[in-house]
Formats: C-alpha cells, sequence, structure tokens
C-alpha cells in the first residue's frame, strides 16, 4: 500500500458486507484519502482488504476467465502487463485514455470496466477474509501510473481469430533497422498509423511490448493484434515485418542489450536496500545483486546457478572467494531477493535460483 500511495494510487479500506470487499468509509466525489488513516481504519477493523480507486485508471475485471472471454479481451483491447489474479478472473490496469464501454455481459461471459474515482477494484496484497483467497501481481508489480499502457478499445471484435500466430525466422533478404526515424505517435493516440510510418511505429511499440512478453511467439502475436487496431490498411502490411521486429526486439531482450545494452540502468528500490542493511555482510550482497541482476534480469523468471567456486576462479567479483559468494547468496535467499525454484539433487549439483523482488513492508 506504501508502495501504491507513492506511486500515485488512490486508495480505500474495505472489509465490510458479507464478502469483505465494502468500503468502511465513504468515498464518492471525495479526494483521496491519507493512507495513515485508511490504515487506522484497517487495523480497528482487522481487515485485510483495501480498494484501489480508479482515479486516472481504467480496470479491465475479467470475471469469467474462460478461452471465450480472453480471446475477446486479446482483440478488444490492448495487453497489460499489470495483472492482478482474482478468485474468479483477473484485474487489467491500464491509464485512462478511449472512453471506457459499459460492461459487457453475456450468457456465458462477464467483463466489468471500472474508471473514474467513483469506482473501485480490490487492491493487490489483499486477502478475502470469506474465502482466505489473495489477490496477487501475475508478473510486475504496478508502476507509477504515467507507466501504465493507455487504455484503448479497438471496437467489439467477438469473433476469434481463425489462425494462432506463431514466430518464425524472418527472411534471409531482410534485417531489421532498428534506427526509427521520427515514429509516429499517432497510432498511441487511437487515430491511425498512415501507411508510411506503419514500420516506423511498430519498431517504437515492440520496445516497449518486449519488457514483458513471455516469448518470441507473444511477442509477435501483440505486435499483430495492436497494429490490427492502430494501423491504416492493417491487411496490406507485410507479414513478414511483423516476425522482423519480433525476431529482433527478443534477441535483444534476452541478451540484455535492449536500448542501452550493458550500459542500461540496474535498479535497487529503497526498501530493498533497507532488508540489506540490517545483515552484517548487507553491502558485500548488495554486490552480488547487482551483478545477478545484470547478468539474469533481462528474462523474466529465468533461472540461474550460483556456482562460488567456478565465479571466485573467472573473477567475477573482484577478490571475492567462494565462502564469501555463497555467505551473501544465503543472505539474498534470507531478504527475499532471489528464492529457490529447484533444489540440487547431489551434493555436488548446485540449486536453481530466480531473482524476485522484495515485497514491500
Amino acid at each position: 500500500m506504501l508502495a501504491l500511495d507513492i506511486n500515485g494510487y488512490w486508495m480505500l479500506p474495505l472489509g465490510d458486507g458479507k464478502a469483505g470487499k465494502s468500503p468502511f468509509a465513504k468515498f464518492k466525489d471525495r479526494k483521496a484519502m491519507p493512507l495513515n488513516v485508511i490504515s487506522d481504519i484497517m487495523r480497528k477493523n482487522q481487515s485485510s482488504v483495501f480498494g484501489v480507486r480508479c482515479a486516472g485508471l481504467v480496470v479491465i475485471d475479467v470475471d469469467t476467465k474462460t478461452g471465450e472471454t480472453m480471446a475477446y479481451c486479446e482483440q478488444r483491447f490492448p495487453p497489460s502487463p499489470f495483472t492482478v489474479k482474482t478468485r474468479k478472473g483477473e484485474h487489467r490496469y491500464y491509464r485512462s485514455g478511449d472512453k471506457p464501454p459499459g460492461n459487457i455481459v453475456t450468457d456465458t461471459m462477464r467483463i466489468d470496466i471500472k474508471h473514474g474515482k467513483n469506482m473501485f477494484v480490490v487492491g493487490p496484497g489483499s486477502v478475502r477474509p470469506d474465502t482466505g483467497d489473495e489477490y496477487r501481481m501475475d508478473g510486475e508489480p504496478l508502476p507509477p501510473i504515467h507507466e501504465l499502457p493507455v487504455f484503448r478499445d479497438f471496437g467489439d471484435r467477438s469473433t476469434p481469430p481463425a489462425d494462432k500466430i506463431k514466430a518464425s525466422r524472418p527472411a534471409n533478404d531482410s534485417q531489421v533497422d532498428q534506427k526509427v526515424s521520427a515514429p509516429s505517435v499517432v497510432g498511441l493516440d487511437g487515430k491511425g498509423v498512415p501507411a508510411g510510418e506503419r514500420f516506423d511505429h511498430l519498431k517504437l511499440v515492440a520496445r516497449r511490448f518486449a519488457q514483458h512478453a513471455d516469448s518470441e511467439a507473444s511477442l509477435l502475436e501483440d505486435l499483430r493484434n495492436y497494429a490490427k487496431g492502430a494501423f491504416e490498411n492493417f491487411d496490406s502490411f507485410p507479414e513478414r515485418k511483423f516476425h522482423d521486429v519480433a525476431k529482433w526486439n527478443w534477441e535483444k531482450r534476452t541478451t540484455n542489450s535492449h536500448w542501452r545494452g550493458a550500459n542500461a540502468p540496474i535498479h535497487v528500490l529503497p526498501h530493498e536496500l533497507e532488508l540489506l542493511d540490517r545483515h552484517r555482510n548487507g553491502a558485500a550482497a548488495l554486490r552480488l545483486l547487482v551483478e545477478l541482476r545484470r547478468m539474469h534480469s533481462a528474462q523474466v523468471g529465468k533461472t540461474f546457478a550460483i556456482d562460488g567456486e567456478s565465479m571466485a576462479e573467472e573473477g567475477a567479483l573482484s577478490c571475492w572467494g567462494r565462502s564469501k559468494i555463497y555467505a551473501c547468496k544465503d543472505t539474498l535467499v534470507d531478504c527475499g531477493l532471489i528464492r529457490v525454484v529447484r533444489f540440487a539433487r547431489r551434493v555436488k549439483d548446485h540449486h536453481d535460483y530466480q531473482l524476485v523482488r522484495a515485497p514491500f513492508p
């Protein structure tokens, strides 16, 4: 909640009512409540549920997570990497953009569209008192509101596409020149990218989409779905160019050379530093954390081993011995900055680890 407050989200205390999702305070047409007031009300009522008001936001609340519903959302709305898993479906977060449609309800599908400061959704990290279910982020934590993808409504296209998109190698005679010349922003405003600017615009968008794609194939599909709503004369745009751009950006993403390459920033959040400061070797563990994030953060969910003996021999960390590397590794595990995802079967083998962001206190 502290992180959300810092990032500009409006919240309110929940926990009332049969399901424990009703507000404890009046909020309609009122300004944002101070975080300490919200916390006091929740503490007084022993509540573990809070709401995020949709001030400056559009949240797609999917109540029926079926193949039909998800196909409909993929066609009608742009992807959002900032998704909260709920008991029945998910919440997709966007910042305000196009005028949102009304709720979408059929015999087999229910999608609620929440927007404006008088609407709210249950916030990530909340735990429902009636079921014990947690609302958890499926991916990255919510960023500052201005970094959310802009909400777009591409129109009602309830018929799923007949073909599934698969990644393929680009033609040998087509290399992607990623030098973008004066890219258009009209597609981001929903007006349609003109034919002469489509390729440059696609390269610009691909850099952003590549940050959150799960694979080259998913990046390719995201680009095609986006272009269907943003490009003028979409059918005339060469399919080969989608493959070229997706392949180039995915290679850059997985080799950690996207944008600024080796000079790309490595982020350590203030509360992560505070966690490390509580340990005697926290400063040294921070150095190992930076090295691990430099090496492995380009690919979401990547697993890796930490072989202290090999790292010491190779001089990965100047003048460090294996015992110091393993001690710092244990500190990072204790702080929740890395986690074991697969235990070694034999003594001489190494566990597999994964980078994680430490939870906010």
